[in-house]
């Protein structure tokens, strides 16, 4: 008898932890090194998976919940409660245009406006299974991935997209709206991945959605993060494992898979700091972070590529989150809480 596809998904989920866990384990117990100036750690109390700056504070979110941490400091402020909600496996963080904080979570999806917080589940419309990611389009629908689906809510009513609707999978970990209006959707998480996009249009019966594999040229089918830079070109961190690599795709706006020609693709030989990118992120400078699984970031540019291994100074191997406070310092978020380099040594790395 086939197995439900969410429990393949927590047995996959349940091996990453027992890895995720004997890797903590070896980093914790290896021989500590001073950290170099303008390096901080900061102890959250578990693993960070997800960032975001909120009313002059860093928001921080992982497997046991979610804190608010000075974003000048490192110093956590407060562990974060939500009456009615537990929020457990805090897996991604958005701030919407009209100023709330949503936070998707085991148990659905919360926002905070500044005084009060609200939470979303299935009863409300969004799919079954625990919340993955967030994105928000730019007539400020939201958009929620899950295990079992993803979902357009606006105007207080949800539409759920599923494999029956075109998307390459149920699971949605991944979520991006480019500066097209197009829609991204990938899979991270089960090991047949995935990665869709429409063209921002599924608010209508019938909207479609284009798959895109590795005969497009994805590097893998695994997709863990999608970014758009300043110039307009789509990154997507992909891989499991020993596998993997980071994509480029330069196309026409708004025309998702296009010939092999429009993508580029970068591996640990062009100067990744790991096979899979677990994490994207662009500073205010402009250059390109890719967090990898288990071997520190690597900076791309103008050109050049700069890996920063975990015994750099991080407090972890795993680089699962970046953000950039307005001090222009860069905090990463890791399996061992977060690490803050400040402007200044960012501007001394070599």
């Amino acid at each position: 008898m086939k197995a439900a596809p969410w429990r393949s998904v927590a047995q996959f989920l349940g091996g990453i932890a027992v890895v995720a866990a004997l890797g903590g384990l070896v980093w914790l117990l290896r021989p500590r090194a001073e950290l170099p100036p303008g390096w901080s750690h900061s102890d959250t109390g578990g693993d960070v998976m997800a960032l975001a700056l909120y009313r002059e504070a860093l928001w921080a979110g992982g497997a046991k919940g979610l804190v608010r941490v000075d974003a000048a400091t490192g110093v956590v402020l407060e562990e974060v409660a939500v009456e009615g909600a537990s929020l457990r496996y805090v897996s991604d963080l958005l701030v919407t245009r009209d100023g709330q904080l949503w936070v998707a979570h085991a148990g659905g999806a919360s926002a905070f406006d500044g005084t009060a917080w609200r939470t979303l589940t299935a009863e409300e419309g969004l799919p079954e299974g625990r919340l993955l990611a967030l994105a928000e389009d730019s007539t400020g629908a939201l958009w929620f991935g899950a295990e079992r689906g993803l979902a357009r809510c606006a105007e207080g009513a949800c539409r759920i997209f599923t494999r029956a609707d075109g998307l390459a999978s149920d699971l949605v970990s991944v979520l991006f709206v480019d500066s097209a209006g197009t829609v991204w959707a990938g899979n991270g998480l089960g090991t047949e991945g995935g990665l869709s996009a429409s063209d921002g249009a599924t608010d209508t019966p019938g909207g479609v959605w284009r798959q895109i594999t590795v005969e497009d040229g994805l590097a893998h089918p695994m997709v863990n993060a999608i970014l758009e830079d300043r110039e307009g070109a789509l990154w997507f961190g992909v891989g499991f494992a020993a596998r993997g690599g980071a994509n480029r795709w330069e196309g026409a706006p708004g025309t998702p898979g296009v010939p092999n020609a429009s993508w580029t693709t970068f591996t640990e030989a062009d100067g990744l700091a790991g096979p899979k990118v677990r994490s994207l992120f662009e500073d205010a400078e402009g250059a390109l972070w890719l967090g990898s699984e288990y071997n520190g970031v690597a900076r791309y540019a103008d050109g050049e590529w700069l890996t920063l291994a975990p015994e750099r100074g991080f407090s972890g191997a795993e680089i699962k989150a970046m953000a950039q406070t307005p001090d222009g310092a860069l905090w990463f978020g890791t399996e061992s809480g977060l690490t803050r380099i400040s402007a200044e040594a960012l501007g001394e790395l070599e």
